[in-house]
């Protein structure tokens, strides 16, 4: 934590941990008909596994940096980054041979557990303008790049805008009212992933498909009295998919979400809803 001055800080973490898993492994199969010399001669490789245990490991880098300025009464400013590595460094498990349905050997020389990676990057800015009485505008950006190993599309990219209104017009009712916009897109497209997946060239799938996301959403809180609140929200989502050669897969989704709550609290020390 660094303070420039009375109203502007910048705060950070930065954290390294490392998981591993080395229990012990099932063999190829459990079938006694298989589990024998002779069928071990014709398929060798799978009297034993490669190794007896897992081996697994993944490292994980987790930052965190915030800044946060309010140069005046009226105009304030907040920006966060994040950064995430999840890599799999276990060691590759490769076989000449596999039990298929545990009743079928055959030769289908590949690669278990292979180790698959993801980095994500997100930069979340925003600017608060205090222009009127008891009220707030904000208006955001948002940047959120991450790259997976292993999935059709490598590295999959939104940017969208968003604005809000917050206001708390008397000691009755508080409002907020939001705007989003966020556009995704993918790049580094691999169609043989889809074709190896047995899968249509044309599919994309949904979490990882171009798509244009708009987003509305409301909250309203009333006050009566003192001991009594009374809470209100709607959020309508609007997702619309593409991207070259999509054919097949989600291509639109719309959802509508409402909210209604009550908060009743008598006293200091009971609190119900």
């Amino acid at each position: 934590l660094y303070k420039f001055n009375r109203t502007t800080t910048v705060n950070g973490t930065v954290q390294i941990s490392d998981q591993s898993q080395d229990d012990e492994l099932i063999p190829w199969t459990t079938n006694a008909a298989i589990n024998q010399p002779i069928v071990w001669a014709s398929f060798p490789f799978i009297a034993e596994l490669p190794r007896p245990t897992a081996e697994a490991k993944v490292r994980g880098v987790n930052a965190l940096l915030n800044f946060t300025s309010r140069p005046t009464r009226k105009i304030g400013f907040n920006a966060k980054y994040r950064h995430n590595t999840h890599a799999n460094i276990s060691r590759p498990f490769p076989y000449d041979e596999n039990v298929r349905f545990d009743a079928v050997p055959e030769e289908s020389p590949g690669m278990m557990a292979e180790g698959h990676s993801v980095i994500r990057d997100t930069v979340d800015a925003s600017m608060s303008f205090n222009v009127m009485p008891f009220s707030t505008i904000r208006v955001g950006y948002v940047f959120d790049n991450f790259d997976r190993t292993g999935r059709t599309h490598n590295d999959m990219r939104d940017q969208g805008l968003r604005a809000t209104w917050d206001t708390t017009g008397n000691q009755f009712v508080s409002l907020r009212v939001g705007y989003e916009f966020i556009a995704r897109t993918g790049n580094g497209f691999s169609e043989q992933a889809v074709e190896d997946a047995a899968a249509q060239p044309g599919l994309r799938f949904y979490d990882e498909a171009d798509r244009d996301r708009n987003r509305f959403n409301a909250l309203v809180t009333l006050t009566p009295v003192p001991t009594v609140d009374l809470t209100a929200s709607v959020t309508y989502t609007d997702d619309q998919y593409g991207g070259p050669g999509m054919e097949f897969g989600l291509f639109d989704v719309t959802n509508t979400a409402y909210n209604f709550g009550v908060n009743y609290m008598p006293n200091d020390h009971v609190a119900m809803g």
